[in-house]
């Protein structure tokens, strides 16, 4: 990650329509054509790299929410059923689960890394990993 993305992240919360809507009118006002293209270039980038900072952080939150779903259902084999249905299954709540299991595994939780490899095998079925 460069300076610029890691400021982009840091600042996420400050970047928002009002920040964007300044941005277009400084580089509509911009004193020469050297500024305005070095404004434009700053607008561009920031622009795409917040919607790929806030595309990343609903991908990662999905899987989450849907571990926490999973593991809070009483008949874990009938949700995952109804997760299959809702297309709920993919490959990034496997990959959470794995590093959940890795982590249980790693603080010396061994049951709670068989229970969660359980879920993991018994999901695994229904998404192609290739």
């Amino acid at each position: 990650m460069n300076e610029m993305e890691f400021e982009i992240v840091r600042c996420r919360p400050m970047l928002t329509n009002d920040f964007f809507g300044y941005m277009n009118k400084a580089v509509a006002e911009a004193a020469d054509e050297d500024t305005k293209g070095k404004l434009e270039a700053l607008y561009t980038v920031t622009s795409e790299f917040v919607g790929f900072v806030d595309n990343t952080t609903r991908a990662m939150a999905e899987p989450l929410d849907r571990l926490k779903k999973l593991l809070g259902a009483k008949d874990k084999r009938a949700m995952i059923l109804e997760m299959v249905d809702k297309d709920e299954i993919d490959i990034n709540l496997l990959a959470l689960l794995k590093t959940n299991i890795n982590t249980a595994r790693a603080g010396g939780q061994e049951d709670v890394a068989r229970f969660m490899e359980k879920i993991y095998a018994a999901s695994a079925k229904f998404v192609d990993i290739r």
